[in-house]
C-alpha cells in the first residue's frame, strides 16, 4: 500500500509540474470570470464587466429573469468547461504518464521499487485520477463563488458536477492505460480514447432515436392495408425489432457523455425562477436578423430545468465501472508478460 501511494503522489507531482496543468487552471479561472462579468443593472444587464451594456424593461438587477439568466450561464458552464473540455483536457495530460513509465530509462528505476508490475499501473491510474480530481474540484470551487456573489446562495448541489465529471473521465483514462501498455505510444493511447468516447456517443444517439423512429414505423404499417408481401413486411420488422433492442442493450452499458452531461446540467445548478427558453424568447422580441435567430436557436436548444431523474445514468454509471475496471485487469495482465 504504501509503494502504491508513493507511485500515485509521484505521478501527481509529475503531472502538477507540467505546463497542461497551468493551462487548465487559467481557463477554468477564465471560465469563472466569464460568468462573474454579467451582472443585472437598475437599467438592463451587462457583460464583461460593463464592456458591453443592454438596457431591458424587465431583465434588470434583482428581477427573477436575471437569476435565470445566471441559472443558464451556470449550466453551460457545467456542461461545457467542467464535464466538457476540462475531461478531454485532463485526458491529454495524463494519457502520457504510462508510456513514459514503460520506457526503457524508467522502467529500470521503477520496477524493482513496485514488488509487482500491476502496483506500478495503478499508482499512475490513480495518479491521474487524483489530478483530475483537483483540477475539477477547483474549477467548482470558483464557479460556486462566483454563483455566491451573483445570487446570494450556497448551492450545493454544484458539487454533483463533479462525480459527473469522473463518470466521463475514467473510463477514457482505463481505455488509454490499455493502449500505453500495448504500444506505448501517447497519441495511440489518446486516439483510441477518444474514438471509444465517440462510439459510445454515437451508440447513445442512436439507441435514443431508435425507439422514436420504430414507433413511427410501427404505427405507419398499422394503417397501410395489408399486401401480399405482408409476410416479409413482418420479417423485416422482426429484424428491425431485434436490432433496436440490441442496440438499446448496448448503449446501456456504454460510458457514453450524455447521460453523465445531462446529469451534471439538471442538477448541479438551481432551479431557475423563470424557464430558460422564455428568457431567450423574451430576448428575440424585438430583435432582428442573427441576433434574432441565435436567441431562437438557444431557447430551442436550452433545458427544462432540474429533472426527478436522468434516463441511463445508472445503467452509464455501472457500465463505466465494469468497463474500466476490465481495461484496467487486461492492463495487467499484459504488463506482466511485457518485456520491458
Amino acid at each position: 500500500m504504501r509503494t502504491l501511494l508513493a507511485l500515485a503522489a509521484d505521478t501527481l507531482r509529475a503531472l502538477c509540474s507540467r505546463r497542461l496543468f497551468w493551462l487548465h487552471v487559467w481557463l477554468s479561472i477564465a471560465t469563472a470570470l466569464v460568468f462573474a462579468s454579467i451582472r443585472g443593472t437598475p437599467e438592463g444587464w451587462t457583460a464583461g464587466f460593463g464592456m458591453r451594456s443592454l438596457s431591458s424593461p424587465w431583465l434588470r438587477d434583482g428581477t427573477p429573469w436575471e437569476s435565470t439568466l445566471h441559472c443558464w450561464v451556470l449550466s453551460r458552464a457545467v456542461r461545457w468547461w467542467v464535464a466538457g473540455a476540462g475531461v478531454l483536457m485532463t485526458l491529454f495530460a495524463t494519457a502520457a504518464v504510462l508510456p513514459e513509465s514503460l520506457e526503457s530509462g524508467q522502467a529500470a528505476i521503477l520496477m524493482p521499487k513496485a514488488r509487482r508490475r500491476s502496483i506500478l499501473l495503478a499508482g499512475r491510474f490513480l495518479g491521474a485520477i487524483a489530478y483530475f480530481v483537483i483540477l475539477t474540484a477547483f474549477a467548482i470551487a470558483l464557479l460556486f463563488l462566483v454563483l455566491r456573489w451573483h445570487m446570494d446562495l450556497w448551492e450545493w448541489r454544484l458539487w454533483l458536477a463533479l462525480p459527473a465529471a469522473l463518470l466521463l473521465y475514467a473510463p477514457l483514462q482505463a481505455v488509454a492505460t490499455l493502449m500505453g501498455v500495448l504500444t506505448k505510444s501517447t497519441t495511440a493511447a489518446v486516439l483510441v480514447a477518444l474514438l471509444f468516447g465517440a462510439a459510445a456517443t454515437a451508440l447513445q444517439e442512436a439507441a435514443a432515436k431508435q425507439p422514436a423512429s420504430t414507433s413511427a414505423s410501427n404505427s405507419s404499417s398499422d394503417l397501410s392495408p395489408p399486401t401480399p408481401d405482408h409476410e416479409d413486411e413482418d420479417s423485416e420488422s422482426w429484424t428491425a425489432q431485434f436490432a433496436g433492442t440490441m442496440l438499446r442493450g448496448t448503449a446501456s452499458i456504454m460510458p457514453g457523455p450524455a447521460p453523465a452531461l445531462a446529469w451534471a446540467e439538471s442538477h448541479s445548478c438551481p432551479v431557475p425562477p423563470r424557464a430558460y427558453r422564455d428568457l431567450f424568447r423574451r430576448l428575440r422580441l424585438g430583435k432582428s436578423g442573427l441576433e434574432a435567430a441565435a436567441a431562437e436557436a438557444i431557447a430551442t436548444n436550452s433545458p427544462q430545468g432540474r429533472t426527478a431523474a436522468v434516463a441511463g445514468l445508472a445503467s452509464a454509471a455501472a457500465g463505466g465501472s465494469v468497463i474500466s475496471s476490465a481495461c484496467l485487469v487486461l492492463a495487467a495482465s499484459l504488463l506482466r508478460r511485457r518485456d520491458l
